[in-house]
């Protein structure tokens, strides 16, 4: 393929290669599908399709409530069960 760079393009050859490359595509849009299925068979649960929202922002969002609950969670044990401040001591060498 990298050899055909450095000749001088021909129709044919443009078409040929964007046939290899929407073929490739389409491979790996019913691979990412199995994948999916599977994960759908596994955890017994659908996915919403969310269109087009970028998903470096849900990423993103997932993080942030993972932090919260983590957070939440470093609350909690401060607070102790009983529900009052416990006080925490501080050791340092």
């Amino acid at each position: 393929m990298f050899r055909l760079l450095w000749k001088k393009w021909e129709a044919a050859d443009i078409q040929n290669a964007g046939t290899m490359i929407h073929s490739e595509v389409a491979v790996i849009d019913e691979r990412v599908d199995a994948v999916v299925d599977a994960i759908r068979e596994v955890l017994g649960i659908d996915f919403v399709d969310l269109g087009e929202v970028d998903p470096q922002i849900v990423g993103a969002l997932g993080s942030a409530l993972f932090a919260r609950e983590r957070w939440q969670k470093a609350q909690q044990r401060e607070t102790g069960s009983a529900g009052g401040k416990t006080e925490r001591k501080s050791v340092r060498a």
